[in-house]
């Protein structure tokens, strides 16, 4: 600890740390453990954060990384856990072997990004996860958390986290004890996370003291919304800016933003304000302050300010607006800037443009150490291949038959489904890395690369008889992004998150003259996902937004269908008497199923979306029945005025 911040550490009252622990969190569980240890005195605070190293890091975890100047300030003992082993579990996402690159590759640009903000990063401790948690007593504490934790309690843990299916891999389940046993092996008083990992975190309230090991406190922060409106999110480029992307895919970015005029709900460019650029600025007024006017040496890493040369005193946040549209503006607080936004004084294109030129300023020195740094750029590229070196050579199969288990059938290897080569190559890699011989190729394998010429497939046993309701994908979706189709006045195209693991689908819907903008936007809606895509004007549409027309036709007014309340993105809906039944993967369009259920869907007099027809196991010629479309959450419903409209 330098003797500044070491002289700022005794200066600051028990009340004063704990102010500064919390302040701008959205929860604290556990607020009294911190308070104990403080006025005890007898030690410093120790906490945690931990990172998966998956998807290249964004700007979103500027929020944390202000959190954690916070702590250091307060005396704080922290650690920086890079959890490679929960990177490896999250479903697949990554081979080990990768993983081990991105591990470096999250150090190197964490470190950078932090000097570059003012956190003086060598009083954190980088932790990799694999350090301890391959270890005999960890491995002991895995499985005895494994003998009390039931499916359910995994699943649900780790739902807002880890990404799931509806099958959903072992590796995802364990995902969320490993979280909770990391505060015992990493012998912190409390963890800090985004407000997603709650459910974790009263997890691992629950159960580390059934394993005999003390509570920890949790601490969690606001999740700042992704470009498009949903949560900023590593795996999908269009939500996020990279660290290391230049201003003008900064500004690309920001242009392209959902930022409705007026609109602060989801609302991805002021959340950024308010959640980063103002923390931001406030930790470098408050290191000029405690003497630390060393971390902000731009020679050293740090970033320049952002307000504008000759700004007014205080400001903090300077936007460069022509004088042709009444000239700069400069705010000391968000709430200047919200309400010159919400009273439309600010305009979209304008904020738009002064959150870019902020992050270009922000990450300018985290791109210079990059471009100057050649180990830098070597093990960024390990990490995260480029698509050029990454794309396969153009072969019609493995030039080793001993590989063919390793790819699928269509890449001209023996492997069912991408899932099991995928596999296969996984368990090559651990072998290799291990020093240990890789395990044979199947029977099936080596069976499939005979000269036996390959039997016909037998048509499928359980094909039904007729076309039924639960051949049709009905899943929940939230509208995350919207704007007019740039081709077609009639059309919105939309970004709507199905809750799948390669992020929202292209939706494409004709409902511009029906339902305003605003009032689709961040909507959950039902959606039909196993449409073959079609395009429209020049766009495909990888699904078809439910909706319900009015009984006297489209120009009573056509409407979204609602989802049960409390419903949440990718929740499966069905057809009453259908339950459990799995929806073709995409509908065959040459045998007209949607064509022929869509015409018996409608809604009741209560407003419940329905579909009247026979149950599954009934003579055609049985009297229909209404059937209401729901979900474990409850019943799919129309808007008000929409008795008895029908559904397509």
């Amino acid at each position: 600890m330098s003797s500044s911040a070491a002289a700022l550490d005794a200066q600051l009252s028990i009340e004063a740390k704990y102010d500064l622990i919390t302040r701008d969190l959205q929860e604290v569980l556990g607020g009294d453990k911190i308070k104990d240890i403080l006025r005890k005195g007898e030690r410093p605070l120790r906490c945690y954060w931990g990172t998966a190293p998956t998807g290249r890091p964004h700007i979103g975890y500027f929020v944390p990384f202000t959190k954690l100047a916070d702590f250091l300030k307060a005396g704080t003992e922290v650690k920086v856990l890079l959890a490679d082993i929960h990177a490896f579990l999250d479903n697949m996402k990554a081979p080990i072997t990768l993983v081990r690159h991105r591990v470096e590759y999250y150090r190197l640009i964490i470190r950078t990004v932090l000097k570059a903000i003012g956190v003086p990063v060598e009083r954190l401790n980088f932790v990799v996860g694999s350090s301890y948690q391959l270890t005999e007593a960890y491995n002991m504490d895995q499985y005895r958390l494994c003998a009390m934790v039931t499916e359910h309690d995994a699943k649900r843990a780790g739902a807002e986290v880890v990404k799931q299916v509806s099958s959903p891999l072992l590796s995802s389940m364990l995902y969320p004890g490993l979280q909770a046993l990391d505060e015992q092996y990493l012998d912190v008083d409390f963890q800090f996370g985004g407000v997603d990992q709650r459910k974790i975190f009263v997890y691992a309230e629950d159960i580390l003291p059934k394993l005999g090991y003390a509570k920890r406190a949790h601490l969690m922060n606001s999740m700042v919304p992704g470009l498009k409106g949903s949560k900023m999110s590593a795996s999908d480029a269009g939500s996020k800016v990279d660290f290391l992307d230049t201003p003008k895919d900064i500004a690309k970015k920001l242009n392209e933003a959902h930022c409705i005029e007026g609109q602060v709900e989801e609302n991805g460019v002021l959340a950024f304000v308010k959640n980063v650029i103002f923390p931001i600025e406030r930790l470098r007024e408050e290191n000029i302050a405690g003497g630390n006017a060393d971390l902000l040496d731009a020679s050293k890493g740090a970033s320049k300010r952002l307000a504008a040369d000759g700004a007014p005193p205080n400001t903090l946040f300077s936007i460069n607006r022509p004088d042709k549209f009444g000239g700069g503006l400069h705010y000391s607080t968000y709430e200047a800037v919200e309400k010159d936004f919400v009273d439309r004084r600010l305009h979209p294109a304008d904020l738009k443009q002064g959150v870019a030129d902020a992050i270009s300023t922000l990450l300018e020195p985290v791109r210079k150490e990059f471009e100057s740094n050649a180990d830098f750029q070597k093990i960024a590229e390990l990490a995260y291949p480029s698509e050029k070196a990454a794309a396969p050579k153009k072969v019609v199969k493995p030039k080793n038959p001993r590989f063919a288990h390793m790819f699928t059938k269509e890449e001209g290897g023996t492997a069912e489904t991408a899932e099991d080569a995928q596999a296969a190559k996984a368990a090559h890699e651990a072998a290799i890395a291990a020093g240990q011989e890789p395990p044979p190729p199947p029977k099936q394998a080596k069976a499939a690369t005979s000269s036996t010429p390959k039997q016909p497939k037998a048509a499928p046993k359980n094909e039904p008889s007729r076309p039924l309701p639960s051949q049709i994908d009905l899943r929940v979706g939230k509208i995350v992004d919207i704007k007019p189709h740039p081709d077609a006045d009639s059309l919105y195209l939309e970004s709507v998150d199905f809750g799948e693991p390669d992020g929202p689908r292209t939706v494409l819907s004709g409902l511009v003259k029906y339902v305003p903008i605003e009032k689709m936007s961040g909507r959950l809606v039902v959606g039909v996902c196993n449409l073959k895509p079609a395009a429209m004007r020049g766009i495909k549409s990888h699904a078809m937004l439910l909706c319900a027309t009015h009984k006297s036709g489209k120009d009573g007014g056509v409407e979204p269908v609602a989802p049960p309340e409390g419903s949440q993105p990718g929740d499966k809906l069905w057809v009453e008497g259908y339950e459990g039944r799995e929806p073709d993967a995409q509908l065959n369009p040459k045998k007209k199923i949607f064509e022929t259920i869509q015409p018996a869907y409608l809604t009741t007099e209560s407003r419940e979306a329905a579909w009247k027809g026979v149950g599954p196991d009934e003579d055609e010629t049985a009297e229909p029945k209404v059937r209401l479309i729901k979900g474990e959450k409850g019943v799919c419903f129309a808007p008000a005025g929409f008795e008895g409209a029908g559904l397509s």
